[in-house]
């Protein structure tokens, strides 16, 4: 066959493991002939650069389409970046600090969610003793929506100041003697604190306001006792609240009359 160059060759843009092409053997020296599966099985195993944290893997133009690995270790700080930002899908569970994680997030140390435009944050910490849960520079809030997507009505929250001293509440608030037991008290929007609260409209006992700064106490819907913080009246089973009687007879009449008053008992 006569000598062409290789630039005038057809371009062979499928071949296949058993295909030939010719490699010198420096050792003879000779030319000898090589299959494509022999010789790509001869390559190094190890992809390996000559100098450290100097060569790429691809380019930021060109991407390779995916790649198949046991682990990864990263010698420096990890930059997830691109032109085009994506999600990450990781299947399985991630572990943080620990190579045997057993949850979908698993994070062996402190953990620490920050916005350094707004500058706030909150972090869950354990190197303090016990396990603690801070928040820095604004107020944190629990809440409780009505859409799974956190969408909807804000049904209830807890809020802690971080700026000031405070702590308040939306919603009723009900304390059990376990996690599912019964209500020993409530406290709901209204202003009413109600103790054995079993539902909504039938309760043992009831401290509660009202717009004429007057604190109530029941039982079973009935105002036994009327304090109000006008002159310090008082009445009781239901009776509008009256400052303290003077100047009352002591007979029997005159302390019926002041009984009357109070509510105390019927005329």
């Amino acid at each position: 066959m006569a000598d062409t160059k290789i630039s005038s060759l057809t371009a062979y843009t499928t071949p296949i493991n058993t295909d030939l092409f010719p490699i010198v053997d420096i050792t003879t020296p000779a030319t000898k002939k090589i299959t494509v599966s022999s010789f790509l099985s001869s390559l190094p195993t190890s992809l390996i650069s000559d100098t450290d944290s100097t060569d790429d893997l691809g380019s930021s133009s060109k991407y390779w389409a995916n790649g198949y690995v046991d682990k990864i270790f990263l010698n420096a700080t990890a930059t997830l970046a691109g032109t085009t930002a994506g999600a990450i899908h990781i299947v399985g569970n991630v572990g943080i600090g620990t190579s045997t994680p057993d949850q979908n997030l698993h994070v062996v140390g402190n953990f620490m969610i920050e916005d350094t435009v707004a500058a706030k944050g909150y972090r869950f910490r354990t190197s303090g003793g016990d396990l603690d849960f801070d928040f820095a520079a604004k107020d944190m809030y629990f809440s409780g929506y009505t859409g799974a997507d956190f969408t909807g009505t804000q049904k209830q929250y807890l809020a802690f100041g971080g700026e000031y001293d405070f702590v308040s509440a939306k919603g009723n608030w009900e304390f059990k003697d376990r996690a599912t037991g019964a209500v020993v008290y409530q406290m709901n929007p209204d202003g009413n604190v109600i103790f054995n609260a079993n539902s909504a409209t039938t309760h043992d006992f009831t401290v509660k306001t009202d717009v004429y700064d007057a604190v109530f106490i029941d039982a079973s819907n009935d105002s036994i006792v009327v304090m109000s913080n006008a002159s310090g009246k008082l009445g009781f089973h239901g009776a509008t609240a009256i400052a303290k009687q003077t100047g009352v007879a002591v007979t029997a009449a005159g302390i019926h009359a002041a009984l009357v008053s109070l509510g105390l008992i019927a005329a």
